[in-house]
């Protein structure tokens, strides 16, 4: 799968209408055959304006899901539905920002219509142009209702032949099937034969002015086309008063979709080809399990879960002050846009405007919450406790107060939410740490017992704790996201598989904006 990011519209286009047609009214789009499960994931992060969705699949493939469209709607796009499948989901997501366009969507969002086998059709694959072989049943609705105000049929004929044509599957409902049908037979000859001229000769294409499908697709495609782009200004996202859109987000969606969404975003290569984030989610398992060979900080990971993933800020955590997070943040994109254009980066990074906000405030957060707040929150009672950790391990005052620090936090957390080591875990850790040190080192009870509960909490992970949504890997891809390094690894992997060292420039490809 492909993406122009110059021309920011996609869309999804199947039988319902000529890929040339659709070029000729929409030329600027980039166009993929018909939707299918993970497909707007994968475009997502890289940051189109507008998404159409014409044609899907479903029945022997998995359809779109409801959640992939919200998550687009969520971070600005605008996804229009029309004629099929976009129909079907515009009419059960009006109500949360999807724009439906055409006659097919009016009759799924008024109730006349419920069944998905009304739009379903049998056809040919892309190579051969989608030809249809069997009749969407929308289609014979809209021709039969045209007959009836024509004085061809009655109203109760019309609804007569539909009927007979919803007891098939929707693979055999043709013109044939409608013309020796019984309903059709106990018609009036002069009725036939003008009902059969209307329809056309059969093997011929459905006539265009009675091919619903394709009249809504041109409709949608049309209202694209006339309208301007939906965003004000590249940053639609951030707010002029600094701060953070969706910065308050905070994802608690299941384990499941949370790895699914991972695994089919897709990340934008200088190609123009959308990586699958698959990749990076095998390259965490691997570095995880050897987090020090790999330089991966388990502790920061884990941290970051328990004062920002599983302490949101409405129930009054600790967070920073504004203007502290406004210099994070200006800070940051800084160090971004030192890679490229900011639009380009965080699409290479596979990450939204919206979704690169809410991390700028949460890691804000966090390197205020273990600089500022986590030492003041030490009691002062542990300050001789301090310098004896430090004694015994040979290190600095410095490195001791910030390791209590975090301590500090983690307790807070804890404290807030009810929580403390178990019993024998306390023991074990207190009996450990004196067999290892003496008695110059014993840093009381009191203390050792609150230590014991920080670092069996790194152990446990939020997970373990009603969180079931946070998992270490996707953690570990998220913080490669937000430091860039996400691309950087993805374009090694890419090259890899190229064959190419990872020192060697690729020439660049001309993308095109059909290619899927």
């Amino acid at each position: 799968m492909r993406y122009d990011p110059r021309v920011p519209i996609a869309v999804f286009l199947g039988p319902s209408l000529p890929l040339e047609e659709a070029r000729a009214l929409l030329p600027r789009a980039n166009y993929y055959p018909p939707v299918r499960q993970g497909d707007l994931y994968r475009l997502l992060a890289a940051a189109p304006h507008t998404i159409v969705i014409v044609d899907g699949v479903f029945h022997g493939q998995a359809a779109i899901w409801h959640r992939e469209i919200l998550e687009a709607i969520d971070n600005g796009v605008r996804v229009v539905g029309a004629s099929s499948m976009g129909a079907l989901r515009a009419a059960e997501l009006a109500p949360y920002g999807m724009i439906g366009v055409g006659g097919v969507f009016a009759w799924y969002r008024d109730g006349f219509l419920v069944g998905d086998d009304e739009v379903a059709l049998l056809h040919a694959d892309a190579d051969h142009h989608y030809r249809p072989f069997s009749l969407p049943l929308v289609n014979v609705r809209h021709a039969l209702q045209r007959a009836v105000a024509q004085a061809i049929l009655t109203e109760g004929q019309a609804d007569s032949l539909i009927r007979s044509q919803q007891r098939l599957p929707f693979t055999q409902r043709n013109r044939h099937a409608l013309l020796s049908s019984s309903p059709f037979e106990a018609l009036p000859e002069e009725t036939r034969t003008r009902l059969a001229a209307m329809l056309g000769e059969e093997g011929a294409p459905f006539p265009k002015d009675l091919d619903l499908k394709r009249l809504d697709a041109i409709a949608a495609l049309t209202m694209v086309a006339r309208s301007k782009d939906p965003r004000t200004t590249d940053d639609r996202n951030h707010r002029a008063d600094g701060e953070m859109a969706g910065a308050n987000a905070i994802d608690r969606r299941n384990r499941f979709y949370r790895e699914r969404r991972m695994r089919q975003r897709g990340f934008l290569a200088e190609n123009g080809t959308l990586i699958a984030g698959a990749a990076l989610l095998a390259q965490a398992e691997i570095c995880l399990r050897s987090p020090r060979t790999h330089g991966i900080d388990r502790a920061s990971l884990v941290t970051k879960g328990f004062l920002i993933d599983a302490w949101p800020e409405s129930t009054e955590r600790p967070r920073a002050p504004d203007d502290v997070r406004r210099e994070f943040a200006d800070r940051h994109l800084t160090k971004l846009r030192a890679d490229g254009a900011l639009a380009s980066v965080i699409a290479a990074n596979g990450i939204t405007r919206r979704e690169l906000d809410r991390l700028l405030v949460e890691h804000a957060d966090v390197q205020w919450l273990r600089e500022v707040h986590g030492p003041a929150r030490i009691p002062e009672s542990w300050r001789d406790a301090i310098a004896r950790v430090a004694q015994a391990r040979g290190s600095t005052v410095d490195d001791a107060h910030r390791e209590f620090g975090l301590m500090a936090l983690l307790l807070e957390w804890a404290d807030f939410h009810g929580i403390a080591a178990p019993e024998d875990v306390v023991a074990r850790f207190t009996a450990q740490w004196r067999a290892q040190q003496d008695d110059r080192a014993d840093i009381g009870d009191q203390v050792l017992s609150r230590w014991a509960t920080s670092a069996w909490l790194l152990t446990q992970t939020p997970a373990q704790f009603g969180y079931r949504c946070w998992r270490l890997d996707l953690a570990l891809v998220a913080s490669w996201q937000f430091s860039g390094e996400a691309a950087r690894r993805l374009t090694a992997i890419d090259r890899e598989k190229a064959g190419r060292p990872s020192g060697t420039a690729t020439e660049k490809e001309e993308s095109t904006a059909h290619d899927a």
